[in-house]
């Protein structure tokens, strides 16, 4: 399931968590994150890695 765009649902629509913040690289940050969908009803547990340089974003389920 990597690389989805996720629609979060969440009330103030932002990770319902997320924790384990650490630099991959120069560019590259991961972190660990539920992303909650139905006002909490599912929340689904990804890894994010986000590239600051090109602005992209990757969902990895665990």
């Amino acid at each position: 399931m990597a690389n989805e765009n996720y629609s979060n649902t969440y009330p103030d629509g932002q990770y319902s968590w997320c924790g384990n913040l650490k630099w991959i690289d120069n560019n590259t940050v991961e972190f660990e994150a539920g992303l909650a969908y139905n006002y909490m009803g599912i929340i689904e547990h990804v890894i994010v890695k986000y590239n600051v340089l090109d602005n992209s974003l990757e969902c990895i389920s665990q």
